[in-house]
Order: structure tokens, then sequence, then C-alpha cells
């Protein structure tokens, strides 16, 4: 028996890689970015002292 990539050319086979490789590289390279973006805006501004440690928070 024949394995797949053994009935194609060269060139197919190279079509078949980059069908593979391509749609994962431009989910995370194009479409992460822009998910992130919009959950970013969706979310609203950060409240000012957000970001400090709780035990200065507590303290105030």
């Amino acid at each position: 028996m024949q394995w797949p990539f053994e009935e194609y050319t060269i060139l197919e086979n190279l079509l078949l890689l980059t069908a593979f490789i391509i749609p994962p590289l431009f989910a995370y390279y194009v479409f992460k970015p822009l998910l992130l973006k919009f959950l970013e805006r969706r979310s609203g501004p950060i409240e000012e002292g957000a970001d400090i440690p709780d035990d200065e928070y507590w303290d105030d």
C-alpha cells in the first residue's frame, strides 16, 4: 500500500503542506491579536489602583 503523499506530485505535496500550515499561523498571528483587542475593548477601562498588590490595597 502506498502512502497518500506518494500519489501526488511535488507541487501538490507542497500545496497540501501549506494548506495544513497556513491556517494555524493565520489564526495565531492575525485572528488572535484581533480577538484580544476586541475583548480588551469590551471589558472597558481598568480601574485606577487595580494593579497594586492586595496588601497595599487593604492597608488604605
